[in-house]
C-alpha cells in the first residue's frame, strides 16, 4: 500500500479519519493487517482500493444498518472481481475480454444508494475496476466461493474474436472456449447432479455449475471419464458417483451417496442418454434398439427424477432439468427409436411441471441441435459438416458451452418463473 501519509493527502482526509476506514475495510475482508505491526496489506488492485476508501469514507455518518449496506455493495462487486479473475485464467488466447463494473444504483438503505449511483453517474466505475468483499480474498471461512463467469452483455464485452476452424478446415465452427457464459450467485452452495456428466455437455456442465460455486455430483458408467471431470473443477467442487441410470436399484444407491457426501441435490440435470441421432428407419430398427434406446434416454430421466424427487418435495424446492433433442421438435434423418424417446422427454417435462409446480419444484427441457462434441468432431464427416453447418443461422455449430450456460440459466432463481418450457439451443434451425 502506498505511505499513509500519502493515501491521505490523495484523498483529502486527515490521518486519523484514514485509519478508521482502514479499520472498517480490515472488516470488510478488503484489506488485511501484518502481525505485529500496523501495516497493512491490501488484497485488491490499487484503484480498487482507492475507490473502496472513498466509498467507505463517504459512509462515515451512516447508521450500522446503512453499513451493512456497503458490505452487501462491497461483496456484491467481489463476485464481479472474482469471475474477472477466473475469466483471465481460463480464457482461451483467441478471445479478448474486457470487464466492466457495473452498480446496483437503487437507493435501497437510504444514502448508501445515493453514494453508489453518484459512483456510477461520474463514470470512473466504467473502467475495469477489481473490487472487494469475502469473495475477492481468503477471509472467507467458506473457502474458495469465486464464480466463474460472467453474462455476457452484462459484464463482460467480447472484443474481436478470431473464428475457429470447423472439422474439415471449415470456416464458421464454434469458437473454443472455457466457461464464460453466466453468474448466478443464487447458484453458490447448493448441490447439483448431472448425469451423463462425465463427457460431452454433462462435461461442459459441471464445470459451468461448479463455477458458479455449486458442489456437483458427477454421474457416468465410466469411472476414468468421471474422475477426468471431477478433476476439471476446483478440489472440493464435484464428486463421482457411477451408476447405470436404467437401473432402479443403482438410481436408489446413487441417491444415497450424493445426499450423504453433498446433501439434498437442489438442482437435478438429467443429461443420460444413448442411441444414435443416426438415420434408422422403423424397418431396420429391432426390438431390442427400441428398447434400449427408449430406456437410455426415456425411462432413465423418468428413474432419476422419481428417485431424487422427495427430498425437493419435503422442502418445497428445485429445479429439474431434462435433456432432448431437435429430434424431438420437427422430422429429422434421426433413429425413429431417439426420435420418439427424446419426444417422450418433452412430454415428461411438460406433464411434471403440471404436477410439481404446486410444490415448488420447477422442471425445464433444452433441445440442443447439433452441438460438436469431442467425440461427433471426430466421427463426423468434413462433407457433412459442412452441409448441417448451413442449416443454422447463426452460421456456427453449436458447442457444449452453449446448452451448459442455459443449463445454469433455468437452474438459478434468474428462471424462477419458468416450467414447463423446451429451450432449443439451436442456433436458429428451429424456430417454433
Amino acid at each position: 500500500m502506498p505511505p499513509e501519509r500519502e493515501l491521505a493527502e490523495r484523498l483529502g482526509v486527515s490521518r486519523g479519519a484514514l485509519r478508521d476506514r482502514l479499520r472498517l475495510l480490515e472488516g470488510f475482508c478488503v484489506l488485511s493487517r501484518r502481525q505485529g505491526s500496523g501495516t497493512y496489506v491490501r488484497r485488491l488492485a490499487p484503484e480498487g482500493l482507492e475507490f473502496a476508501l472513498d466509498l467507505a469514507l463517504s459512509a462515515s455518518h451512516l447508521s450500522i444498518e446503512s453499513l451493512h449496506s456497503v458490505r452487501v455493495a462491497l461483496e456484491r462487486q467481489a463476485a464481479r472481481e472474482a469471475a474477472r479473475r477466473a475469466v483471465a485464467a481460463l480464457r482461451p488466447p483467441a478471445v479478448q475480454y474486457k470487464i466492466c463494473s457495473t452498480f446496483d444504483s437503487s437507493p435501497a438503505h437510504g444514502s448508501i444508494g445515493a453514494v453508489i449511483a453518484a459512483r456510477h453517474r461520474e463514470g470512473p466505475a466504467r473502467r475495469a475496476v477489481p473490487v472487494l468483499g469475502r469473495a475477492a480474498g481468503a477471509c472467507s471461512r467458506g473457502g474458495d466461493r469465486t464464480p466463474g463467469a460472467v453474462w455476457p452483455g452484462r459484464g463482460v464485452h467480447h472484443g474481436r474474436r478470431r473464428q475457429g476452424r470447423a472439422p474439415g478446415g471449415m470456416s464458421g465452427a464454434a469458437p473454443t472456449g472455457t466457461v464464460e457464459g453466466m453468474m448466478f450467485p443464487d447458484l453458490q452452495g447448493k448441490v447439483a447432479l448431472v448425469t451423463g456428466g462425465s463427457g460431452g455437455i454433462g462435461r461442459e456442465t459441471v464445470r459451468v455449475l461448479a463455477a458458479q460455486g455449486m458442489r456437483v455430483a458427477v454421474n457416468g458408467r465410466d469411472p476414468a471419464a468421471i474422475e477426468a471431470t471431477v478433476n476439471e473443477v476446483p478440489e472440493g467442487r464435484a464428486i463421482g458417483v457411477a451408476a447405470d441410470t436404467t437401473d432402479q436399484a443403482a438410481v436408489e444407491s446413487m441417491r444415497e451417496q450424493v445426499e450423504r457426501r453433498l446433501g439434498p441435490v437442489d438442482v437435478l440435470a438429467v443429461f443420460a442418454g444413448g442411441g444414435t441421432g443416426r438415420p434408422q428407419p422403423i424397418d431396420q430398427t429391432s426390438a431390442e434398439d427400441w428398447h434400449a434406446t427408449v430406456d437410455a434416454n426415456l425411462t432413465s430421466t423418468f428413474l432419476v427424477i422419481r428417485t431424487f424427487l422427495p427430498s425437493m418435495r419435503e422442502r418445497g424446492q428445485g429445479s429439474i432439468i431434462t435433456m432432448s433433442s431437435l429430434a424431438a421438435r420437427t422430422p429429422t434423418p434421426a433413429s425413429v427409436a431417439y426420435t420418439a424417446a427424446k419426444a417422450g422427454v418433452i412430454a415428461l417435462t411438460k406433464q411434471l411441471a403440471y404436477e410439481l409446480g404446486p410444490a415448488g419444484v420447477r422442471v425445464n427441457n433444452v433441445a440442443p441441435s447439433t452441438i460438436m462434441t469431442e467425440r461427433l468432431e471426430r466421427r463426423m464427416p468434413p462433407e457433412f459438416a459442412e452441409r448441417v453447418l448451413a442449416e443454422h443461422p447463426l452460421g456456427r455449430l453449436g458447442r457444449p458451452l452453449d446448452v451448459a450456460n442455459v443449463t445454469a440459466f433455468l437452474a438459478s432463481d434468474a428462471s424462477s418463473w419458468l416450467t414447463g418450457l423446451t429451450i432449443d439451443v439451436a442456433g436458429g434451425k428451429w424456430m417454433p
